[in-house]
């Protein structure tokens, strides 16, 4: 988070330029009548402390869904000929909660072997985490924590005017 957006980013190509540009309001965003292109990034809650919250708590909840907002300006070309402009500017502020999960600590004081035998690459992730060997075939207790109705709650603000899928 200290050099995430601190200072503008330019460079150029022989077919054109990127550069970085201000911050904008939600309104705009809003007023904006350009196509919507959604890109999902995953990654860990240190990540989305640093990209998302400007290094400010609360860490989420991995697997939660944060929403960062970009608008991405295209020119033809320069005013000097020089090829394709490529301006991003960023939403103003922390990302937006969209979805919650279960809490990390919660699911880790009761996971087994079971829970990660699907995590096998690029490496098998139980033999570095000691978790015992659940026989059972029922649900372990990380699986009753996630199916849980409440479990990833998505915020009103993202519901508002949407039929429920």
């Amino acid at each position: 988070y200290e050099d995430v957006g601190k200072q503008p980013i330019h460079f150029e190509w022989a077919g054109g330029a990127y550069s970085t540009g201000p911050t904008f309001r939600k309104a705009e965003y809003a007023a904006t009548k350009a196509p919507e292109v959604n890109i999902a990034i995953v990654g860990h809650n240190r990540m989305m402390i640093e990209y998302c919250q400007q290094g400010q708590p609360p860490k989420p909840n991995n697997n939660a869904v944060l929403e960062k907002l970009f608008i991405l300006r295209v020119s033809n070309s320069t005013p000097d000929m020089r090829g394709a402009q490529f301006m991003l500017r960023e939403l103003e502020g922390q990302c937006a909660k969209v979805m919650d999960a279960p809490s990390g600590a919660d699911a880790m004081r009761s996971l087994v072997g079971v829970d990660v035998r699907g995590c096998k690459l690029p490496f098998d992730v139980s033999m570095f985490l000691g978790l015992d060997d659940d026989v059972s075939t029922g649900e372990t207790a990380c699986m009753k924590l996630a199916s849980k109705p409440d479990a990833f709650p998505i915020q009103a603000e993202f519901t508002v005017g949407r039929d429920e899928l």
